[in-house]
């Protein structure tokens, strides 16, 4: 997918950006919707003490077990579907379900058909959901952060726009319209003005680092890209 070789290319050129575009959309997202359980075992503390072969081994069973979970889980919500067509509710947690199967397809193995198939999914219950519950403010970000991984950036970023504008404190709306903005569009001033706002939000302490990380990052980027032109003297 088109997403995956752009946020590989941001990762060769600006770690910290790449990095926290794919915590921002996958990791962060997911822990958000409480459908993601970290690996039992793995953590930065067990580091060193494991065989790194070991741990990426266990790592992958990890989330092949997570992947049979949340398709245990879609079928489950499909069934009770059935009998409520018009719950909202139902419709959002599959739609969380399918998005983070999506994520946990890429997150091992790199199945981008099986991935893409799953957002696509996620967006199918998103859109029912706005049909039958209008007002779910929490539904933009969900269709943006969805249509990243599908490519449609157009629609990511209206969905983003919508999502600030219905709550400008939510900070996690700001970062990933931020992360968009920067690695999508190439618009560093647009990511930065994001970031700022963050700030302005009187965020905690190690967000508020981060953030400034990518200001930083995305000053350096944006003077690459437009280098100052030499005079004639």
């Amino acid at each position: 997918m088109g997403f995956m070789s752009s946020l590989r290319r941001l990762g060769r050129r600006r770690p910290a950006l790449g990095i926290g575009l794919t915590i921002v959309l996958v990791v962060g997202l997911l822990a958000g919707y409480a459908v993601w359980t970290p690996p039992a075992g793995i953590s930065p503390q067990s580091q060193g003490q494991v065989d790194p072969a070991k741990q990426v081994e266990e790592w992958q069973k990890a989330v092949r077990d997570q992947i049979s979970q949340r398709e245990a889980e879609i079928a489950e919500l499909e069934k009770q579907l059935e009998d409520k067509p018009q719950d909202a509710d139902l419709w959002l947690k599959l739609g969380d379900t399918r998005y983070a199967l999506g994520s946990l397809y890429l997150l091992t193995e790199s199945d981008g058909a099986k991935a893409e198939g799953a957002f696509e999914a996620a967006l199918e219950s998103y859109e029912k959901v706005q049909k039958l519950d209008p007002a779910e403010k929490g539904v933009y970000l969900r269709i943006a952060n969805t249509a990243v991984f599908l490519g449609d950036n157009d629609r990511a970023e209206a969905n983003y726009r919508q999502a600030v504008a219905a709550d400008p404190a939510d900070n996690n709306a700001r970062m990933s319209y931020a992360m968009f903005l920067a690695m999508a569009k190439s618009d560093y001033d647009g990511a930065i003005a994001q970031w700022q706002e963050i700030l302005k939000n009187n965020p905690e302490p190690e967000l508020a680092d981060q953030v400034r990380e990518f200001i930083e990052q995305a000053e350096e980027m944006k003077k690459a890209e437009n280098p100052p032109s030499g005079g004639n003297g």
